[in-house]
This record gives C-alpha cells, structure tokens and sequence, in this order.
C-alpha cells in the first residue's frame, strides 16, 4: 500500500515552477501577495493547487491506515493468542517503527 500511494506521489507531483529562483528578471515576474486579502480568495487560491490537493489526499489515507490499526491491535493480538501485554508492545514497536521509518525517508 505504501509503495502504490508512494508511486501516485511521483506521478502526480511532479510539476516544477517555470523559472529559476536565482534568475533576477523572474523575480519580478512572480506574484506578489498582498499584505491583506479575505479567507475565501485564499481559500480558492489554496483549493485550486492541485499539488497541495494530491498531498492532502495521501496524507489523510496514511493517517487513516495508521488509525485502523493503532485502533484494533489490542483485538489482533488477543485473537492470536498473545497476552494483552504484548498488545502494548507491539502498539510501541508500531510507534518506533513510524519513528525510525520519517528518519530514513526525511534524510
């Protein structure tokens, strides 16, 4: 499951901007942001960008994943026979392994 959204993160994230940053002449080409503008025309800026959109999507369905199963471990484990102290340990191996996993994928 993780590779597959991993996967649609590549394929659908994949835009860059048109200009280099360090280029002068298009710095003067991006929109500047007013000091003050409303809720919605932010709102309507943040919904049209589709990869703020896709991110939000992948997220959510990680946390989702990771809910479900954080939230029926303890009857997992008593299914399989497991005392209901193993069920505390695999819900902090679970955590460290989420740990250790944001270490290796951040660097």
């Amino acid at each position: 499951m993780s590779l597959i959204v991993l996967a649609l993160a590549l394929l659908l994230l994949k835009s860059q901007p048109d200009f280099d940053i360090c280029d002068q002449h298009a710095r003067s080409e991006v929109e500047t942001i007013p000091l003050y503008e409303t809720f919605s025309t932010q709102f309507k800026k943040v919904i049209k960008n589709k990869n703020l959109i896709v991110l939000a999507i992948i997220s959510g369905q990680a946390q989702g994943v990771q809910s479900a199963l954080v939230t029926v471990i303890g009857d997992i484990s008593i299914r399989d026979h497991y005392p209901l102290s193993a069920a505390y340990m695999f819900g902090s191996l679970f955590i460290a392994g989420g740990i250790a996993g944001a270490i290796i994928i951040g660097n």
